[in-house]
């Protein structure tokens, strides 16, 4: 669905996401906040550290505040989304967590 305006890669696990960004770093990441093998706080730690341009949000279908604040102090854009997430939802995020280029005067 967004293979036309997007160039999108899937990743089922926070390491397979790690070994995506090693082959060909990307611009933006969804990350679900429970995964395996590790959980998006964790991924979005290491990829601050090793790939810190890329805007990282994180995604859940049923959030606690607990894990809202957690990812709020990490200092992400924090998304509550119902599963499966629609294409204006997904656009939407991608909206806010990425500004639009300035424009020169």
């Amino acid at each position: 669905m967004f293979r036309r305006e997007f160039d999108c890669q899937l990743a089922s696990s926070g390491r397979s996401a790690l070994a995506l960004l090693e082959r060909d770093p990307f611009d933006c990441a969804f990350i679900d906040y429970r995964m395996p093998t590790m959980d998006g706080l964790q991924l979005a730690a290491v990829m601050a550290e090793r790939w810190p341009t890329v805007v990282r949000m994180i995604v859940t279908g049923n959030a606690e505040v607990r894990e809202l604040r957690d990812a709020h102090e990490a200092g992400l854009v924090a998304l509550l989304l119902g599963k499966p997430w629609t294409r204006e939802q997904i656009l939407e995020g991608y909206r806010r967590a990425v500004p639009p280029p300035s424009r020169p005067l």
